[in-house]
C-alpha cells in the first residue's frame, strides 16, 4: 500500500503514468519513482504509459459508440439527465476576439 497513491485513487501502475504525464519524460519519471523506493526503469514506464493510453482510447471509443447506436442513445440521455445538477461542473467558452473593438485603457 501506498498513502499516496491511496490519496491520489491511482491503481499500481497509474502511479508510474501519472509521474511520467507530470514529469514530462519517462527518463525523469524514472528518477522520480526511485526516489520514493519504486525503481522503474524508462521502457517500463513507456510500456504502462503505452497501455493505459490503449484502454483509456477504447474506453473513450466505447463512451462514443454508445452515445451513436439508436439501441443505447435513449439510456445515455437519460443517464445524462438524471446527474445534471447534481454535480458540480465548469463550463469553459473560449471566443476568438478578432473582430472586438475596445474603448478606453
Amino acid at each position: 500500500m501506498c498513502p499516496a497513491r491511496q490519496a491520489w485513487g491511482l491503481q499500481a501502475r497509474q502511479r508510474l503514468c501519472f509521474t511520467a504525464t507530470m514529469t514530462g519524460s519517462f527518463e525523469a519519471a524514472a528518477q522520480v519513482a526511485a526516489k520514493w523506493g519504486s525503481p522503474a526503469d524508462d521502457t517500463m514506464i513507456h510500456v504502462h504509459v503505452q497501455r493505459a493510453g490503449q484502454r483509456a482510447d477504447q474506453r473513450a471509443q466505447a463512451r462514443v459508440d454508445r452515445v451513436l447506436a439508436p439501441a443505447t442513445r435513449p439510456q445515455v440521455v437519460a443517464e445524462a439527465g438524471r446527474r445534471v445538477g447534481r454535480e458540480p461542473f465548469s463550463l469553459v467558452i473560449e471566443m476568438d476576439g478578432w473582430m472586438v473593438r475596445e474603448r478606453g485603457s
